[in-house]
């Protein structure tokens, strides 16, 4: 009986220590992906003023779109939380989509180049935020079903494995 009960022991310690590093690892590839994501919607803040100083010259009829990006982004990105970004993340990328709808809609009336290279840079961003968003998003929901399944959330709960904030 004393056998069995050390050998039970023992194999709930390999597997919570098998689940750790299960869950360790799997943290470690989400936060790699979110910085890979967050680096891009960084990059995103950056450009946009000078994007919008060239629409507004063309989008009077816009003033709305073009002040609600730039309310947003009078923010500081780095001093957000990640549920900040996310909300953020959510508004911005709709009116930005917003706005390329409008320019490309008007197309004809753009004759400035530059306003066109900002548009086309802006547009494969937000495609590439759009393909990191997603692979960040599915690894976090990995990790968000390990830390709340059952037996390795008991894992992550010792070991203090949170949820991860989902970009949706």
């Amino acid at each position: 009986m004393g056998l069995v009960l050390i050998l039970v022991v023992i194999a709930i310690f390999v597997y919570g220590l098998l689940e750790y590093n299960n869950l360790s690892m799997l943290l470690e590839s989400t936060k790699e992906k979110f910085e890979k994501f967050d680096e891009l919607m960084k990059r995103r803040w950056e450009i946009l003023p000078k994007t919008l100083d060239f629409a507004r010259i063309y989008l009077d009829n816009e003033k709305n779109t073009i002040r609600e990006i730039n309310q947003i982004i009078s923010n500081s990105y780095n001093s957000m939380i990640n549920t900040k970004k996310r909300d953020v993340d959510i508004e911005l990328t709709e009116k930005i989509l917003k706005l390329i709808k409008l320019i490309e809609d008007n197309q004809e009336q753009f004759i400035n180049p530059k306003l066109n290279i900002h548009i086309e840079q802006l547009k494969k961003l937000e495609n590439e935020i759009n393909v990191l968003r997603n692979q960040y998003n599915e690894e976090a929901k990995n990790m968000n079903k390990k830390v709340n399944k059952f037996p390795s959330n008991i894992v992550a709960k010792i070991f203090g494995f949170k949820e991860q904030v989902i970009f949706e």
